[in-house]
């Protein structure tokens, strides 16, 4: 058991220090990269919710559009989206059907996020 911390260790004494460095180096940024995503992605839910419920408030009666054209740019902000039309709708228990089925149509990976969220704000 001893034997293989050892060989990795010795792995690294024979990797040349500036490849060790670039390693880590790439290592780090990969780790950087993969985080800006996850970091930016609440402003950007923000301002889709903002542009929505402006639209809908503009002509509510187009909210379905408005829903369908929205997840097609950013699925990823499903739920707030889905809360921003109801509540800009001022939506009835029919049109939060219809508000969902929409969603789900257009986004069916969000399927559970939406019925959730629709449920959360009715």
């Amino acid at each position: 058991m001893h034997k293989k911390p050892r060989v990795l260790c010795l792995m690294f004494y024979f990797l040349h220090p500036q490849t060790l460095k670039n390693l880590l180096i790439v290592t780090f940024l990969w780790s950087c990269a993969l985080a800006l995503p996850l970091s930016g992605l609440a402003g950007q839910c923000e301002d889709i919710t903002r542009d929505v419920a402006a639209a809908v408030s503009k002509e509510p009666g187009k909210v379905l559009m408005i829903i369908e054209d929205a997840l097609v740019i950013n699925e990823s902000c499903a739920c707030e989206i889905i809360k921003a039309a109801i509540t800009a709708a001022n939506a009835d228990a029919t049109l939060v059907g219809q508000i969902v089925q929409t969603g789900i149509s257009v986004a069916p990976k969000m399927a559970g996020v939406i019925t959730d969220c629709a449920a959360a704000i009715s």
